[in-house]
């Protein structure tokens, strides 16, 4: 990208050079709507390059993505990076392929968010994660992976559609007071699980998980574990459709530990 702007940049002090020194006055306003017409493609270029989605690999820095995006790899949001995608986009992944040969599985894309992931749809204009392929399957991708550490992060979804996954949505930290809200989002044709939720060592999960609707995943709808001295899962699982699973709906574990979470479901 620095390269692209620098050309940029050359070319446009090359051309303005040349047009001042051919300048006269009869001429020096239609020289000057050149220029300004230059300096307006070069912004526009700019603007493009400044907005350009990462299509696979570590994001470095805060990235916006709308419209339809295509992932060839595993996406990395690392810490104190914010990944934000707005209402109605689709994000298409490659299916059964992967090119950063990474993640949890060297063979499928995979979101690994170690920052934030913001992505808030609307009932009208949800928020698409599904596969590029023709006849989709379950497990054509490997879902969206949070793993989190100390420090404020955020992972929101919210009228998110996701689907033909391995688990829909997986969360896990080992340390810290966290906040997962995942709300009003249909999560299905997974291989494994539609969300789960690993809190160890300590960690404390504050869990919002509401309104979803889960179906057609191989083992449970929701999965929630917490292991050890001083971990936790609160919160509220509530108003949630489970349907079409290999095991239970929601299952809940814990190991030399407790949780207090609110369950109503339907």
């Amino acid at each position: 990208m620095k390269m692209l702007v620098l050309f940029l940049i050359t070319r446009w002090r090359i051309l303005l050079s040349t047009l001042i020194t051919k300048v006269n006055p009869p001429n020096f306003i239609k020289i000057s709507k050149t220029i300004f017409l230059i300096s307006v493609l070069c912004l526009l270029n700019l603007a493009a390059l400044s907005y350009a989605e990462t299509i696979s690999g570590i994001l470095t820095e805060d990235e916006t993505w709308s419209g339809i995006v295509n992932i060839t790899g595993d996406i990395t949001v690392p810490e104190d990076i914010t990944l934000t995608i707005e209402p109605g986009t689709q994000i298409i992944l490659s299916a059964q392929s992967d090119d950063t040969a990474g993640g949890q599985d060297s063979n499928l894309s995979e979101f690994i968010i170690n920052g934030s992931l913001v992505a808030e749809g609307t009932d009208g204009n949800p928020i698409l994660f599904s596969s590029n392929a023709v006849a989709k399957t379950k497990g054509d991708w490997g879902g969206i992976y949070a793993s989190w550490e100390l420090g404020s992060k955020t992972l929101s979804l919210v009228h998110c559609e996701i689907e033909y996954t391995t688990t829909g949505v997986y969360f896990e930290s080992s340390v810290g007071i966290h906040a997962v809200d995942i709300r009003s989002c249909d999560i299905r044709h997974t291989t494994v699980d539609g969300i789960f939720i690993n809190s160890n060592t300590g960690a404390k999960i504050d869990l919002d998980i509401s309104g979803n609707e889960i179906f057609d995943a191989d083992r449970y709808g929701i999965y929630c574990y917490a292991n050890g001295s001083n971990t936790q899962i609160d919160g509220s699982i509530s108003g949630n459709t489970i349907y079409n699973t290999g095991n239970h709906g929601i299952h809940f574990y814990t190991v030399n530990t407790y949780s207090t979470v609110s369950i109503k479901n339907l």
